[in-house]
């Protein structure tokens, strides 16, 4: 299975900390069942590399996960 690292700053690790913690999971089981999923679902998969990048700066505030 492919892995990947990632870097988060602390008040966005924070953040994601309390949302996995209020639903009794861990932040890499947030990050990949629910987090990934839903923003394929809200942005598609089309996954060229100026979509991409143009959405993920769109999305560094997590802003769809706080709807938990």
């Amino acid at each position: 299975m492919p892995k990947f690292m990632q870097s988060l700053e602390g008040p966005v690790y924070e953040r994601l900390e309390k949302i996995a913690k209020d639903r009794g999971i861990s932040i890499q089981v947030l990050i990949r069942a629910v987090i990934v999923p839903e923003w394929f679902r809200e942005n598609g998969n089309s996954l060229n590399s100026e979509n991409v990048q143009h959405k993920t700066t769109l999305h560094r505030s997590f802003g769809p996960v706080s709807r938990s």
